[in-house]
């Protein structure tokens, strides 16, 4: 299919769900939005709002999944799921986690990380249109292991960095 890219100012404004209306879009993807997506919004959308959320799923929600998933010596990699009300919780539609060159630092980790969200959301989108998925078609998260983390605070930031130098994340290979 023809793939068409727009921005807006507001995701949740009447002018963006007037565009959504306008243009008859079928999905949307989301890119870096902080804030949630309402219902009118989510629902304007046959096909859904796709995000790929730079962590695994549900046990990876909010911010620096990546660092905390090194933190806690546990795998990283990107969940493409549909968006609800809440953060990081609708319905899983692929999800792949990674392994790192032993002499990895976070700044390359981070940056494969989110170079294979972007190649991530294209097989999703392909995935999604070539199987008519809608978003009651994913996978529901279980919501008893998942767990929103917030911010690493520095002195845990340091420890992630100093495993991956020591060589000591076991998702670093040789």
């Amino acid at each position: 299919p023809k793939i068409s890219f727009f921005s807006v100012d507001d995701h949740n404004s009447d002018k963006t769900i007037q565009l959504v209306n306008t243009l008859s879009l079928d999905i949307l993807l989301n890119v870096g939005s902080p804030r949630k997506m309402k219902k009118n919004l989510i629902n304007s959308v046959l096909h859904g709002i796709i995000n790929v959320h730079p962590g695994l799923l549900p046990q990876y929600r909010g911010c620096c999944a990546v660092e905390w998933a090194i933190y806690n010596n546990e795998k990283v990699g990107n969940t493409a799921h549909f968006i609800n009300e809440e953060y990081d919780s609708g319905n899983i539609i692929l999800s792949e986690w990674y392994k790192f060159p032993v002499d990895s630092d976070h700044k390359f980790i981070r940056s494969k990380v989110y170079y294979k969200g972007a190649i991530l959301a294209a097989k999703t989108l392909r995935h999604i249109f070539k199987n008519k998925i809608k978003p009651n078609d994913g996978i529901p998260q279980d919501n008893k292991i998942s767990k929103y983390w917030n911010v690493i605070p520095d002195n845990k930031f340091s420890k992630v960095t100093k495993r991956l130098k020591d060589g000591k994340y076991k998702y670093q290979i040789l």
